[in-house]
C-alpha cells in the first residue's frame, strides 16, 4: 500500500491526488542535487497490471508530443515492481475542482467559452494526430493557471483511417454519447462530451442526471433541459448542436465548433458576456466507470433495444461537400459531411430525396448591421423547430411532370409550365396555389403529409446551424450560387450573370445539412402569409397566418432564397420576398417538407 514519503525509484510520494477505475495518481517529488521537481505519478491499481496496455498508453502519449493544452508525459517505467506513468504536475487542480470552488459553474459566459476553447484546442491537436480521447470529463481536464490541459489518455484510441471510429464500450457514463453505449466512437464523441461540460459550466449541473439504466435511457431518449434564456441564444445553439443524439448532426469537427465559439466571443457584446448571471444548480449524481462495468454486464442488450426503438430514422446516408467562404470569397475551409435521407419513389425513373433536418433552436432574421438587411427581417427572435424532412433540391421539371399526371385534388396542373425546359432544371412558372396542389397530390399518393415549408422551417434548414449572411459563410460567388453576379456581396467578387436557371445540385457544394441551391436559382414559395416584420411571430416554426379570411385567401405569400436574376444580397439566408399566390414568374419554384 502506497504511503506519503514512500520512495518509488527517483520519486518521493507526497500525497494522493485522485483515484479512478484504472489507476491512482500521486503528487511526488524528484529531488535532485540542484532542484526539486514536482510531478504526477500514476500507478495501476491492478495487482497484475497490463504491461502492454501501459506501454501502449505511454507510446500514445509520446506520439502526441507537446501542446499547451495537453499534459506532457515525462516517462513510463517500472520501479521496484511498480509500473508508473509520470507526467507534469498541474498545480491548480482539475476542472472538476475548479467548478466546485466556484459553486458548480463558471462565473460568466465568457469564462465558460474561453475554458471550452482551450479544451477544443487540445482536442483539435489530438484529432489531427488521429487520436480520440474517449473519456473527456472535468476530472481529466487539469489546470495550469487559466489554461486547461487534457490528461488521462488511458482510454484514448487511435482512429482507424478507414472507418474514422473505434469500438468497445468505455468512458464515464455522464459524459458518454448515445452511440458510445453501442461501442461506437469518433471525433463527434469528444464533441458530445465537451457539450456536456460546456452545459455544466453554464448551468451548474449536467443535462442527464440519472444513474444506472435510467441514465442510459435518458441519454438515448431524452432531450437536455433547455439552458436559461439569460444565456445568449448563439451560445445555446452551440450546446444544442454539440448534444445532438445523432453524431452526424453535431459539429463536423473541433475546428467547426471552435469557430462557432470564437464567433460568439467576437460578435456578442463583451459586457453581456462578462456580467451575464449564471444561476448554479445543485450538483447531481454521476456514475463511476467501475460501477458502470458491473451495470453494463446485465443491461447492454437492453441498450441495443433502446437504440433500435428510438431511432425511427431512415437508414440511407449520403455524403456531400461543404465550403466556408471568407468576406472576399476565398475558401476558408472545405470539408465532407454526411446526413440521412429517405427516397420517395414517384415512378420507376423519378424519385424525391427527402433530407432529415434535426430539431433545434435558432435565431430567425438578421442583425441590424448585416449588409443588405431590410426592415422586414426583424426583430431577431428565437424559434424552436421540430424535426422534419425537406427535399434535397427544389422540385425539378421531371418530378413535377410525374405528379401533375396524378389525379386532381382541387385544381388542374399544367404538366410543362416552365419557361426554360429540362428534366433536371427547377420547375418554375408555378403559382403558390399550384404548389399547394402538388403537395396535396403527393400526400394523397403516398399517405404522408407533404406541404410547403413554413418560413421559419425554410430559414432554419437554409442556415443549417450557421449565423452568417449565407450558409456558405460571409459571402457567395457565382462559382457556387446562381445569381446575378454583377451585384456582389460585401467584399466578395463580381461574377457571371447566367440569365436563367441551372440544373439543380449542379453547383456541387451543399449547405451543412446537405441541401442544394438554398441560395439563388429560383425563389421558393413558403406556406406563410407575408408579414411586414416579425413582431408577435410564432416561436415554434408553425405557419404564420394573420389577418382576415380575405387576407388569407388573397394576401401576399412569402418566398425565400433569391433567384438567378437578383443580386447576392437578396440571396441571403434572412432575405424575404412576397408575391400574390396566383402569380407565376419564371424565377419562382418550390421545395416540399414532410414531418
Amino acid at each position: 500500500m502506497l504511503r506519503p514519503n514512500d520512495e518509488i525509484g527517483p520519486y518521493t510520494l507526497i500525497r494522493q491526488l485522485g483515484r479512478g477505475a484504472f489507476g491512482v495518481v500521486w503528487l511526488a517529488e524528484r529531488r535532485g542535487k540542484l532542484a526539486t521537481t514536482q510531478v504526477a505519478v500514476k500507478f495501476s491499481i491492478d495487482e497484475e497490471p497490463d504491461i502492454d496496455e501501459i506501454k501502449r498508453e505511454s507510446e500514445l502519449w509520446s506520439k502526441i508530443g507537446k501542446h499547451p493544452n495537453l499534459l506532457p508525459m515525462i516517462e513510463a517505467e517500472i520501479y521496484d515492481e511498480y509500473v508508473v506513468v509520470v507526467s507534469e504536475y498541474a498545480s491548480d487542480g482539475s476542472l472538476e475542482n475548479w467548478l466546485k470552488r466556484q459553486g458548480g459553474s463558471a462565473s460568466s459566459v465568457e469564462e465558460a467559452l474561453r475554458m471550452a476553447l482551450g479544451v477544443l484546442a487540445g482536442l483539435e491537436y489530438l484529432h489531427t494526430q488521429g487520436i480520440i480521447h474517449r473519456d473527456l470529463k472535468p476530472a481529466n481536464i487539469l489546470l495550469q493557471g487559466e489554461t486547461p490541459r487534457l490528461a488521462d489518455f488511458g482510454l484514448a484510441r487511435m482512429l482507424k483511417a478507414t472507418a474514422n471510429k473505434t469500438t468497445n464500450i468505455a468512458g464515464t457514463p455522464t459524459y458518454m454519447s448515445p452511440e458510445s453505449f453501442d461501442g461506437q466512437r469518433s471525433v463527434q464523441t469528444d464533441i458530445w462530451a465537451l457539450g456536456i461540460i460546456l452545459y455544466q459550466m453554464l448551468s451548474g449541473t449536467v443535462p442527464f442526471a440519472n444513474i444506472g439504466m435510467a441514465l442510459m435511457k435518458s441519454i438515448l431518449n431524452d432531450e437536455p433541459k433547455p439552458l436559461p434564456d439569460t444565456i445568449p441564444i448563439t451560445v445555446r445553439e452551440i450546446v444544442v448542436k454539440a448534444l445532438q443524439k445523432d453524431p452526424i448532426y453535431r459539429f463536423a469537427s473541433t475546428q467547426e465548433m471552435k469557430q462557432a465559439l470564437e464567433n460568439c466571443l467576437f460578435q456578442t457584446n463583451s459586457d453581456t458576456l462578462k456580467q451575464h448571471p449564471i444561476e448554479s444548480q445543485k450538483d447531481l449524481p454521476s456514475l463511476s466507470f467501475s460501477d458502470f462495468e458491473e451495470l453494463t454486464a446485465n443491461t447492454m442488450s437492453q441498450v441495443g433495444e433502446l437504440n433500435d426503438a428510438s431511432s425511427g430514422k431512415p437508414k440511407l446516408f449520403f455524403e456531400f461537400d461543404v465550403l466556408l467562404l471568407e468576406h472576399d470569397g476565398a475558401v476558408r475551409k472545405r470539408y465532407v459531411r454526411k446526413n440521412r435521407c429517405f427516397i420517395e419513389e414517384l415512378d420507376l425513373n423519378t424519385c424525391l430525396d427527402m433530407v432529415s433536418i434535426p430539431k433545434g433552436v435558432f435565431l430567425m432574421g438578421s442583425p441590424d448591421h448585416e449588409n443588405g438587411r431590410t426592415n422586414d427581417e426583424g426583430p431577431l427572435h428565437e424559434v424552436n423547430v421540430s424535426q422534419f424532412y425537406i427535399s434535397r433540391t427544389t422540385i425539378t421539371q421531371a418530378q413535377w411532370r410525374v405528379v401533375a399526371n396524378w389525379p386532381k385534388v382541387k385544381r388542374k396542373l399544367n404538366q410543362d409550365p416552365s419557361h426554360l425546359k429540362g428534366d433536371n432544371l427547377p420547375v418554375e412558372q408555378v403559382s403558390w396555389d399550384e404548389a399547394i396542389e402538388f403537395c396535396a397530390r403527393l400526400s394523397h399518393k403516398t399517405s404522408k403529409d407533404y406541404r410547403l415549408p413554413s418560413e421559419a422551417e425554410w430559414e432554419y434548414a437554409c442556415r443549417a446551424g450557421t449565423n452568417t449572411p449565407f450558409s456558405l459563410g460571409d459571402t457567395i460567388t457565382t462559382d457556387l450560387v446562381n445569381y446575378n453576379g454583377n451585384m456582389s456581396y460585401a467584399q466578395g467578387p463580381k461574377g457571371i450573370f447566367r440569365r436563367g436557371t441551372v440544373e439543380v445540385a449542379s453547383m456541387i457544394v451543399a449547405n451543412p445539412f446537405g441541401l442544394f441551391d438554398m441560395h439563388g436559382n429560383v425563389w421558393e414559395w413558403c406556406l406563410d402569409n407575408y408579414q411586414n416584420n416579425y413582431e408577435d411571430a410564432p416561436d415554434d416554426a408553425r405557419e404564420w397566418q394573420k389577418g382576415s379570411n380575405q387576407d388569407l385567401i388573397m394576401g401576399w405569400r412569402v418566398l425565400r432564397g433569391g433567384a438567378w436574376n437578383v443580386g447576392s444580397a437578396n440571396c441571403r439566408s434572412a432575405a424575404r420576398f412576397k408575391l400574390i399566390p396566383d402569380i407565376k414568374p419564371h424565377y419562382v419554384g418550390f421545395r416540399v417538407v414532410v414531418v
